[in-house]
């Protein structure tokens, strides 16, 4: 069997990556109803760089407040992995393409 650590103990970035990702998508389940209401009425789009945006005025709150949580998640995977913020949010925009697209 595979093991998920190196000989010294660290996680390897990518699955450090993973990892956050998956603790990332679980901490959205408190407002994931609201989120998936406003993207099915196309109030809210998610955007490449793992933000969403919000299309009608009325969903601008919802849309600050999931990108000031994703962000705080993702400066906490870029400090860990050290890689950017940037870096992150892009393969956080990736995994919930792929995600909504089942």
């Amino acid at each position: 069997m595979k093991t998920f650590f190196k000989r010294d103990g660290s996680m390897k970035k990518t699955q450090m990556v993973l990892i956050g990702l998956l603790f990332l998508f679980t901490t959205w389940n408190g407002w994931a109803l609201d989120l998936d209401a406003a993207r099915k009425a196309g109030k809210i789009v998610e955007l490449p760089s793992g933000y969403v945006k919000a299309t009608d005025g009325g969903a601008e709150a919802l849309a600050k407040e999931i990108n000031e949580k994703r962000k705080k998640a993702y400066e906490a995977i870029a400090e860990k992995t050290k890689t950017t913020i940037e870096v992150v949010g892009q393969q956080a925009a990736e995994k919930i393409k792929k995600k909504l697209e089942q």
